[in-house]
């Protein structure tokens, strides 16, 4: 594997690039667009970093280029060993890092389901609704791939049938939006990111905003219920932490900024489809821009122009006729230096040597044309002349170059 350090800092640059753009962009979207646009917005962090894993396409390529006669004893560049760097330290402390926090947020969710204690099955007629032992900041829907809606023990008596409903339906949405595999999806970055505070604050604010969204959604659907859903907040229960999978109702959420919310009139469905365009064509922007802003390996003009090759094997036939000859291959190179396509464009004699030497160039390595600063495809003419060394006493030699 390439130990590239430059990589994961421009992945850093570009998540926290858009972390920033959502950052500034929330307020704005949540007045316009409600809080579900707010939270919409959180798709640009990691579909900008998707979209620097597209590779670019392969560039037109340009007018052929001839390369000198073949030098006899280069070896190919796949073949020479790379030293370690810096970067490889760089890079295991990255991993040891992602791990370790991957190990943090996989306790920490052990610790929330182990503190609810014993689930008890609860009847209900469409949905799987469970009760725990103990109020570890429940009621939650909890689980990746089984989710399950907990409920606290003492939840009939906490809360009246209307807020027992409404809660019911606030964990339902989180559920039908799969809020959870989004929770898991940015536990993923942050593990990623360990160390990026940005990252850190970012995960804050999707949660916040995950939680007013879902808010929004079960007020449109039960307009009528605000002052009901709002003393049920005031009520609420353990203020627990977020577990990693799952979605608590008494979550660590400022509370005053979410009745705030419940005071907003809910925005027209134009004005949230309008949101949606808007997020959209701005997720499909940052994209494109990320995607083609990648970095590439510099190298310089020299580099570009000379190939790293290695010389065919002189075929047994023709040294024992002591037979030279000239093939003129044509090569079409990839932008990451390795051959796409080669035919032999002449030789001499005919068919003497082709076969060999087309074995040869399709296992070629060559430091592409670069065009504006980036490495493009490209079309090189390569000359390999076979001819007998003069043979020393008492025997025969012969070489290709």
């Amino acid at each position: 594997m390439k130990v590239d350090p430059a990589a994961l800092l421009s992945l850093t640059a570009v998540f926290s690039a858009a972390c920033l753009l959502v950052w500034v962009l929330r307020p704005l979207a949540r007045r316009l667009g409600g809080a579900g646009a707010a939270y919409g917005l959180w798709s640009l962090p990691p579909l900008v970093w998707l979209a620097q894993a597209v590779p670019l396409p392969a560039a037109l390529a340009l007018p052929m280029r001839e390369i000198g006669v073949l030098p006899p004893a280069l070896m190919p560049m796949a073949a020479q060993g790379e030293p370690l760097t810096a970067g490889t330290g760089v890079m295991a402390a990255w991993l040891i890092g992602a791990l370790a926090c991957l190990g943090l947020q996989l306790w920490r969710q052990r610790r929330f389901v182990r503190a609810m204690g014993p689930l008890e099955r609860v009847r209900h007629p469409r949905l799987p609704v469970y009760r725990a032992t103990h109020d570890a900041g429940l009621p939650a829907l909890v689980g990746l791939w089984r989710p399950r809606i907990v409920l606290p023990p003492d939840f009939a008596r906490r809360y009246d049938a209307a807020q027992r409903a409404l809660l019911l339906r606030h964990e339902l949405v989180h559920w039908r939006r799969g809020d959870v595999p989004c929770n898991a999806l940015a536990t993923l970055l942050l593990c990623l990111q360990w160390f990026n505070p940005l990252a850190h604050a970012a995960l804050r604010a999707f949660r916040r905003d995950q939680e007013m969204a879902c808010d929004a959604r079960v007020l449109a659907q039960r307009p009528r219920r605000r002052r009901l859903y709002a003393e049920a907040m005031l009520i609420g229960g353990v203020d627990a932490p977020w577990p990693p999978l799952g979605c608590p109702w008494p979550s660590r959420h400022p509370l005053k900024e979410r009745i705030d919310m419940l005071k907003q009139p809910a925005p027209s469905r134009r004005r949230r489809y309008l949101a949606m365009l808007c997020t959209g064509l701005l997720a499909c922007g940052s994209g494109y821009v990320a995607w083609a802003a990648q970095p590439h390996t510099p190298a310089t003009a020299a580099d570009a122009a000379l190939p790293s090759l290695a010389p065919p094997r002189y075929p047994k036939a023709a040294a024992d006729q002591q037979l030279g000859g000239q093939v003129i291959l044509r090569v079409d190179v990839r932008a990451d230096g390795s051959v796409s396509d080669v035919v032999v464009e002449s030789s001499t004699p005919a068919g003497v040597f082709d076969a060999v030497s087309l074995e040869a160039a399709r296992k070629w390595r060559f430091r592409p044309a670069f065009k504006q600063g980036k490495p493009v495809a490209s079309r090189v003419r390569v000359p390999v002349t076979f001819e007998m060394d003069p043979a020393p006493a008492g025997g025969s030699a012969m070489a290709s170059r």
